[in-house]
């Protein structure tokens, strides 16, 4: 299980959070803008995946606790561009929830790092997993808004 969550920890959330903001974007210039977040994205993903099958990320059971060993995260420009890839991405969008939830997840990322640094990965996930929250809502939001529009318009 330490394998599958490292792989959607560490590969698959650079590359698919600046996919999903760009697929949601109806700006043009914005677009274009995320299309670059998305090839750091990719870029990430590519790396920690090679490393991840080379030297797979370890766990341990540390004070009730999970704590993730990965080596290859620990680089300053693999952080750098991981956080550019899956908060600054959101930065980017039109769209405010989406800005909230890129502002969000990276004060989340810090406070965690802040108070638990050997559990930085674990409570971090913990905190961006509520915070999807948002984004149930921002799509309930928006289905309730165009089925409204639906019904005005017919």
């Amino acid at each position: 299980m330490t394998f599958v969550y490292a792989l959607f920890a560490y590969v698959f959330w650079p590359v698919y959070v600046p996919f999903a903001v760009r697929s949601l974007e109806t700006v043009p210039w914005r677009k274009k803008l995320l299309s670059l977040f998305q090839l750091v994205g990719i870029a990430v993903g590519a790396y920690l995946l090679y490393f991840h099958i080379q030297v797979p990320v370890t766990s341990q059971i540390i004070n009730k606790s999970i704590v993730y060993t990965a080596l290859h995260f620990d680089t300053f420009w693999i952080i750098v561009f991981y956080f550019t890839a899956t908060c600054v991405s959101a930065f980017s969008s039109s769209h405010k929830l989406v800005n909230i939830f890129g502002v969000l997840v990276f004060i989340s990322a810090i406070i965690s790092y802040w108070f638990y640094v050997s559990l930085f990965v674990s409570v971090w996930c913990f905190f961006a997993a509520i915070l999807s929250v948002l984004v149930y809502w921002y799509f309930k939001r928006k289905s309730v808004a165009e089925r409204r529009f639906e019904t005005d318009y017919r």
